[in-house]
């Protein structure tokens, strides 16, 4: 699935940028067509980051008092290691973020060169 996901928006991004340097529609520069692709891959990223964000609390399995009135052995929830789990989500995220700035930068630009 990831893989797919890859490939669309290796494609879309190459796509859209063949048509925003066409000589016949917009005309932009190849640099001003990749920074305007990175700004609307930043804003869609963004974009994401709000819309979970918003996500309710209802989409959790047990609320807070629930937690709280289990026995201390259920072994449900994170609470002393709650904050390694979240440096180490916002790590991966970051990575996350910047390995696919990297892949798809590269497969569009094996894209471009030979078609």
């Amino acid at each position: 699935r990831t893989f797919s996901t890859c490939t669309v928006g290796a494609i879309t991004c190459g796509f859209t940028i063949q048509v925003l340097t066409d000589t016949t529609t917009y005309n932009f520069s190849m640099l001003t067509a990749c920074r305007f692709m990175m700004t609307l891959y930043t804003i869609i990223q963004a974009c994401q980051v709000l819309l979970i964000y918003g996500l309710s609390p209802d989409i959790e399995t047990f609320t807070k008092t629930e937690i709280s009135q289990m026995p201390t052995n259920a072994c449900i929830g994170l609470e002393k290691s709650k904050w390694t789990v979240v440096k180490l989500s916002l790590l991966f995220m970051i990575d996350s973020f910047g390995g696919s700035f990297v892949l798809q930068s590269i497969v569009s630009g094996w894209f471009f060169h030979i078609y």
